[in-house]
């Protein structure tokens, strides 16, 4: 059976930079990569492949557009094992917010959160732990996992 994944981010270089991360994995057949860049045709994806792991800017569209397709994720599909990473640069309170980003993105049902840059090394090897993949040999050596 297929991993499948979805990046969400309204900037194609974002995408192309997640998607491109998981080049770390090597070539891989039983892996799907899914881009969106805009929380309808995230949520569209969602419905047709029930992803096993979402990558989420949580600033698409709008500041709060990301968590707001978090919480319609978890609305619409409770039972399902669909585990979303919310991944932004933001990563103080607004003055008008009571709560941090990272608080919001839990609130609205995010698994994980991630600030902008990421530490790869951390996100290599927790996609190989959620999705069961192994880390390939070259991928140890070049990051020194």
């Amino acid at each position: 059976m297929n991993k499948k994944v979805l990046i969400v981010d309204d900037k194609e270089e974002n995408l192309l930079v997640l998607k491109n991360f998981f080049n770390f994995f090597g070539k891989r057949k039983d892996l799907e990569i899914f881009l969106a860049n805009n929380s309808r045709d995230a949520f569209n994806i969602v419905k047709e492949q029930l992803p096993s792991l979402i990558f989420l800017d949580v600033q698409i569209e709008t500041r709060t557009s990301g968590l707001e397709l978090a919480k319609k994720i978890r609305d619409n599909f409770p039972n399902d094992k669909i585990h979303i990473w919310a991944i932004t640069a933001q990563t103080h309170k607004n003055f008008d917010d009571k709560e941090s980003i990272e608080q919001q993105c839990y609130n609205h049902g995010c698994d994980k959160y991630f600030t902008k840059p990421f530490d790869q090394k951390k996100i290599i090897v927790e996609v190989s732990k959620l999705l069961d993949i192994e880390i390939p040999s070259f991928t140890k050596e070049k990051m020194g996992l």
